[in-house]
């Protein structure tokens, strides 16, 4: 079910430190996650920051993600997590934790598909973007090592990590 912006029920942010590690600042992220997850080196559960999200035809949400040095704008939330979205627990600015994701490199081009992921900070209660990040270049010299493929390959890799 489809929320409009004004039918979107409150997100409980009573109980949004839960997600957190005690020891870790909410606000921080994982600066230079985003590299590494497109170098093939996959973190094990990066904290991003979302700055906005867009829905697109087919009921699947492209994200604008950050890890304080960069963003990177080819990532897509599993259609299975479109309810983190629709009942505003997934808000621009938030800071999240991807629990499960996968890297689909196509035509030149690396996709982070976001498999499961959870909020650890709401976007309101950061409001800013944080740092002053800069866009990576998506191109095949980034994919190289996630894929296994040669530079120019045209033949699709998927490559996933499993947490």
């Amino acid at each position: 079910m489809a929320f409009t912006n004004g039918d979107r029920p409150e997100p409980d942010l009573d109980h949004w430190d839960e997600y957190c590690e005690p020891d870790v600042d909410p606000n921080e992220v994982d600066e230079g996650s985003l590299a590494e997850i497109l170098d093939g080196k996959f973190p094990k559960e990066p904290r991003l920051q979302l700055l906005d999200l867009e829905l697109l035809q087919q009921q699947r949400y492209r994200l604008l993600l950050s890890d304080r040095r960069n963003t990177y704008s080819f990532a897509m939330l599993a259609f299975t997590k479109n309810s983190l979205v629709d009942t505003g627990k997934l808000t621009p600015f938030s800071i999240i934790v991807l629990k499960r994701y996968l890297v689909d490199v196509r035509q030149k081009r690396s996709l982070i598909i976001i498999l499961d992921a959870e909020v650890c900070v709401p976007g309101d209660q950061v409001s800013e973007r944080l740092g002053s990040p800069v866009s990576l270049e998506n191109d095949m010299s980034v994919a190289d090592g996630a894929s296994g493929e040669g530079r120019g390959s045209a033949k699709p890799a998927r490559v996933s990590m499993e947490i």
